[in-house]
């Protein structure tokens, strides 16, 4: 587990999202999660840092018009509230999760600042962020009804907005459903709290980072939610 703090590019950054929302709550942690064929999360703990964050009324650029974006590239999490996250060298969106209608650009300096904040992570380099992994018991105590199973040390979720809306081909099976557990947050390997035993799990041809399950003619799409 690797740490950074970059209070500079924290406080740009969280001050856009807090923008985005008329209350935030106090925040002990904020996360980035990596989505992708390889997913990580970056867990920043600089507690100086988040309550400066906290006072600041900034607020990101409110973006009019119809949304139409590619797959997010990150979400974070602060506190209660979970943001989409679109970021290269030039610009950077973010989009709260329960309004899937509006996003908001961050400022230049915002860009360049987280720019380089997960690029250094990625990296591996040392300079104040955490490379985390999530399992069972985090992502249930994030949300005790989500919908989950444990796959080749991966937790996949399913029921996230961005996913359903994806048009994906079932490849081939590499799996099923062989145990349930409904009362702990102890998982292993084709153990799920919501699926049946027997329920096939397939890839998806288009993502690596996605997996289907086929239930009674239904098809379930599951997100890695980090590397285990």
């Amino acid at each position: 587990m690797k740490k950074i703090s970059l209070f500079s590019a924290l406080i740009l950054l969280i001050i856009g999202l807090i923008g985005c929302q008329s209350q935030v709550k106090e925040v002990e942690v904020v996360k980035i999660y990596q989505i992708g064929d390889r997913p990580n999360t970056i867990v920043i703990e600089d507690k100086e840092t988040i309550d400066t964050v906290k006072e600041a009324v900034n607020g990101a650029n409110k973006e009019p018009g119809i949304v139409n974006m590619a797959d997010p590239k990150y979400k974070i999490e602060i506190g209660e509230e979970n943001y989409f996250l679109w970021i290269d060298q030039n610009s950077g969106t973010i989009m709260n999760t329960k309004d899937s209608h509006t996003i908001y650009t961050l400022s230049d300096n915002s860009v360049e600042q987280i720019y380089q904040l997960i690029s250094e992570s990625n990296k591996g380099e040392t300079t104040t962020v955490t490379i985390d992994s999530i399992d069972a018991e985090e992502v249930l105590t994030l949300n005790p009804d989500a919908d989950i199973f444990q796959y080749d040390g991966v937790i996949y979720e399913t029921n996230i907005d961005w996913v359903e809306e994806l048009s994906l081909t079932k490849d081939v099976q590499i799996g099923e459903i062989k145990t349930i557990n409904d009362s702990n947050t102890d998982f292993k390997n084709e153990m799920a709290n919501k699926l049946p035993i027997g329920a096939k799990i397939f890839s998806a041809k288009e993502r690596g980072d996605i997996l289907i399950v086929e239930l009674e003619g239904e098809i379930l799409k599951y997100l890695a939610i980090v590397e285990g």
